[in-house]
């Protein structure tokens, strides 16, 4: 599980188990079947629950479940 929240966030508590993002305009939708990438690998988004587009542009925070090579936000 992957917790990311952005860098200017107010909730110290969940800076040390967090990954911090600098927040940046979101220009799509999520969709299954799109990719994460992280570094040099590719995760399949394979579920979205129902609030992750809402929580990414409104407050840079999304919750990642990775699976088999696959990513559950």
């Amino acid at each position: 599980i992957m917790l990311i929240f952005p860098d200017k966030t107010e909730m110290t508590e969940i800076k040390e188990y967090s990954y911090l993002i600098e927040q940046a305009d979101v220009l799509d939708l999520i969709e299954i079947g799109d990719q994460v990438r992280i570094g040099e690998d590719n995760f399949t988004i394979i579920e979205l629950g129902e609030i992750v587009q809402k929580n990414l542009v409104e407050l840079s925070h999304i919750t990642l479940k990775f699976y088999d090579g696959k990513v559950i936000l």
